[in-house]
């Protein structure tokens, strides 16, 4: 706070907040730290690096993962429901059920990286089955492009269904990593 006591205009402080900004989201930040457990290799409902990645979906124009009718995840936090479920849920990529059943704690199953928002109507047909079962059967109908486009702009990596648990989590998180750091890109360049 010391610091910006002197500032008197707002090119100053503009150039204040690049320069501190500059200093600590460096390639390290985004490559390392946000890959580790200070950032997506945790657990639980939610943490900062989870709410920039969805942000970095919306500032990227991502479609949502599974959809059918290729709506932007930005669609699905605009006001209003279908029924009484919410239009968006957060979705296990690999089910919770299907991980408890190879034996996996929660903490491990509720990974930032096993997480994806899609439609509600999407989630239903998921259900508990394996990523090799259900993601087949969900991509039918999606040219091999499509499929592609969607796992990019998704954080996916090509081939995931067929992952192991451990290695998915760790690519993903990789993934998810650059395309914060490719929004967090766009918005520096509005702001010089």
């Amino acid at each position: 706070m010391n610091s910006i006591k002197e500032l008197t205009n707002v090119d100053e402080y503009k150039e204040f907040i690049l320069s501190r900004v500059n200093e600590r989201l460096t390639n390290d930040y985004f490559d390392i730290t946000l890959v580790g457990s200070e950032g997506l290799a945790v657990s639980g409902r939610g943490n900062n690096a989870w709410n920039a990645y969805v942000a970095s979906l919306n500032i990227l124009n991502a479609g949502i993962l599974f959809s059918k009718s290729n709506l932007f995840v930005s669609k699905l936090f605009e006001t209003g429901t279908d029924g009484k479920r919410k239009s968006l849920e957060k979705h296990h990529l690999f089910p919770k059920a299907y991980l408890k059943s190879m034996g996996y704690s929660d903490a491990k199953i509720n990974q930032m990286a096993n997480y994806a928002y899609i439609d509600w109507k999407d989630n239903m047909d998921i259900l508990d089955d394996a990523p090799s079962v259900y993601y087949p059967i969900i991509c039918s109908g999606k040219s091999d492009e499509e499929i592609r486009r969607m796992e990019s702009e998704n954080a996916l990596p090509h081939g995931w269904e067929n992952m192991a648990y451990e290695d998915f989590l760790e690519a993903r998180r990789k993934l998810m990593a650059a395309k914060i750091k490719a929004a967090f890109e766009q918005l520096k360049k509005n702001v010089q």
